[in-house]
């Protein structure tokens, strides 16, 4: 969710800025396949897996041009940069530990995540 803010340039260039919230919504895995585990792991040594979900929220900033090419057509470049909250996710490496769920040998991953993402724009508007 943003907003921009702007100036025409050129007669038919308008030059933005923009800001606002964002927020993403990431499933992160950590596979580890048999080779890596020796053999251990798995039916017939098929390795491991853990993944956690997380919605994390963020800032977007970002700027950009929009040319009038006629009254109903404009074309636009723009880039966006969104940097998220850090966030915290359970991994369970039971597997690796050999155990059962609460079991002696049960073992948890606290990985920390933080994303930031990139995106350049280009595009076509049609005004009705």
């Amino acid at each position: 969710m943003t907003g921009r803010v702007g100036a025409v340039v050129a007669d038919k260039t308008l030059v933005y800025v923009k800001g606002g919230a964002a927020w993403m919504n990431t499933t992160h895995t950590l596979t580890i396949p048999a080779a890596g585990l020796g053999g251990i792991g798995g039916i017939g040594g098929a390795g491991i897996s853990s993944s956690t979900e997380e919605t994390a929220f963020g800032w977007v900033l970002g700027f950009g041009a929009e040319y009038a090419i006629s009254t109903n057509w404009s074309a636009f470049i723009e880039y966006d940069y969104m940097d998220f909250q850090k966030k915290n996710g359970a991994l369970d490496l039971t597997a690796l530990a050999g155990g059962g769920g609460g079991a002696p040998g049960t073992a948890i991953a606290n990985v920390d995540f933080k994303n930031k993402v990139s995106v350049a724009k280009i595009g076509v508007n049609y005004k009705f």
